[in-house]
């Protein structure tokens, strides 16, 4: 008995530790559409979705997706795009458009983000990201225009489209 105790808490050990390092809430998807799903899987749960572009830097398709409560912690987006690598979701794409300062900030974006979160893992000129064990979440302001844009995606199936499309000479 007293050696599966010790089995028993060692593993708890394991799994807290392992725990540790992704930031608190971390997501396995988005508003019903989780990591790995196909698209006919999602258009199965229900939603329309429609072809938007591809993208060779990770052999990968991008589609729009219509959601019907267009908002993320009180502010609105405009749109929301699905990225598939080998027919897995491996990441979503949510785009704000900032002309209109009550619909949206930056900063208050972030700060929306870190209460959720935690602190984020790196930030760099526009960029700001949170790391956990299977999920990314990262923040984009383009200087150049009106957009921000909310990516969260899987780590692993965006390395194994990196490196397909890597090993093909894309």
């Amino acid at each position: 008995m007293k050696k599966y105790l010790v089995n028993i808490l060692f593993l708890l050990t394991l799994c807290i530790s392992s725990t540790t390092f992704a930031f608190p809430n971390e997501p396995n998807g988005f508003r019903d559409l989780y990591w790995g799903e196909t698209l006919q899987e999602v258009k199965n749960s229900g939603y329309d979705v429609s072809y938007v572009s591809y993208d060779s830097q990770y052999n990968s398709v991008k589609y729009a997706i219509y959601l019907n409560d267009p908002y993320i912690s009180e502010y609105k987006f405009d749109s929301v795009c699905l990225d598939f690598w080998n027919n897995q979701l491996m990441s979503i794409d949510i785009y704000f458009n900032v002309l209109n300062p009550q619909e949206v900030s930056y900063t208050d974006l972030i700060s929306s983000l870190e209460t959720r979160f935690g602190n984020s893992f790196y930030v760099k000129k526009e960029t700001i990201m949170w790391v956990g064990n299977t999920s990314s979440i990262g923040i984009y302001k383009n200087p150049n225009s009106n957009i921000i844009t909310l990516v969260i995606f899987n780590r692993d199936l965006i390395n194994k489209a990196r490196q397909d499309a890597t090993s093909k000479g894309w």
